[in-house]
């Protein structure tokens, strides 16, 4: 009877795993994957955020230093080879760039502070021609760091993590008018979490550095909704950061070293595994070029890019190497 009735529990449990094993796992679709590493990576500095210009390239701008002046180069990549081509010069702005943005295929916006007292804000063409110049006041502050900006119409939002002199941290919104600089708003809410920001839409989108989810607030920092993250090691050996998220068409997508994960903010509203990085070795291994996630674009659910960094070997945060992911038919 006692043999029976182990056996019994045995079977159920093996069942029940069979059960649990279903319905906690979904499928992963396939996709081919091309890589190219890039070149003249040594002595750059920061670089811009990516897109997929007019004809249909991965594009980004980095800039290094040379004689007392910080020289831009506008990098384009398709799926054999990366090619740079030197665009302007500009005077060297303390410690470079906080933000460099581009704003359609032909512009950048160029975020810098200066002497913690002050954050500048440039606008101007692949050639150097400056649109808009504009600066606001920043005071009181121990120290800040510059997230991300936005245009939205004509209206440019930034949004900054702040340290006032009596050591509590807070989050600041600024809202100018584009073309003439004029602060609109500036709106100020307590920073609860060490978060990373980014504008999408009309809503501000935080995930938590040392935690496993990330909030979304509303352009006046009024806090929406909280989504899990989901399970994965955010960095690649305990040291070398591999995260990133962006938002598109109404879904958050994520990556760290289990693969790239899709939320439907307007379905499920939960985290589902889009592709499966168990066995893709630039998810797991250790490797020059391939070493930290910089950025995760995502074209649709067919395409994405991953690109990499490497910032202790290249002594640089430019891209070292981009990984071109598309879905098998």
């Amino acid at each position: 009877m006692k043999k029976n009735i182990t056996q019994l529990v045995l079977i159920f449990s093996i069942l029940l795993g069979v059960a649990l094993s279903v319905t906690s796992t979904t499928k992963a679709a396939d996709y081919d994957v091309t890589t190219i590493k890039t070149k003249g990576i040594f002595h750059t500095y920061n670089s811009s955020n990516v897109r997929i210009n007019k004809d249909g390239q991965l594009q980004y701008y980095t800039y290094y230093d040379i004689s007392n002046k910080f020289i831009f180069k506008k990098v384009t990549c398709n799926d054999k080879k990366f090619k740079s081509k030197k665009t302007f010069k500009r005077p060297l702005k303390d410690d470079g760039y906080d933000i460099i943005k581009q704003d359609g295929d032909n512009k950048l916006w160029l975020v810098y502070r200066k002497n913690l007292k002050t954050i500048y804000f440039i606008n101007c063409n692949k050639n150097g021609k400056v649109f808009t110049e504009f600066k606001t006041k920043i005071n009181g502050y121990y120290n800040f760091s510059i997230h991300d900006i936005m245009i939205n119409g004509n209206k440019l939002y930034c949004i900054n993590s702040c340290i006032k002199n009596n050591e509590k941290e807070f989050v600041e919104i600024l809202c100018f008018n584009k073309k003439n600089g004029k602060l609109i708003s500036r709106i100020k809410f307590p920073q609860k979490e060490e978060y990373s920001f980014r504008f999408a839409g009309k809503k501000i989108y935080a995930i938590a550095y040392f935690d496993d989810f990330i909030d979304v607030f509303s352009l006046k920092g009024k806090k929406l909704v909280t989504y899990k993250l989901p399970e994965g090691l955010k960095f690649k050996n305990d040291e070398e950061p591999f995260w990133d998220f962006t938002v598109k068409d109404n879904s958050i997508y994520y990556i760290n070293t289990r693969g790239v994960f899709k939320c439907d903010e307007h379905g499920i509203k939960e985290f589902e595994l889009m592709y499966d990085g168990t066995n893709d070795d630039l998810f797991n291994k250790i490797d020059g070029s391939f070493m930290s996630v910089k950025e995760l674009y995502v074209v649709d659910d067919n395409e994405f890019y991953v690109i990499f960094n490497n910032e202790a070997g290249y002594e640089s945060v430019a891209p070292t190497a981009v990984a071109r992911y598309t879905k098998k038919n």
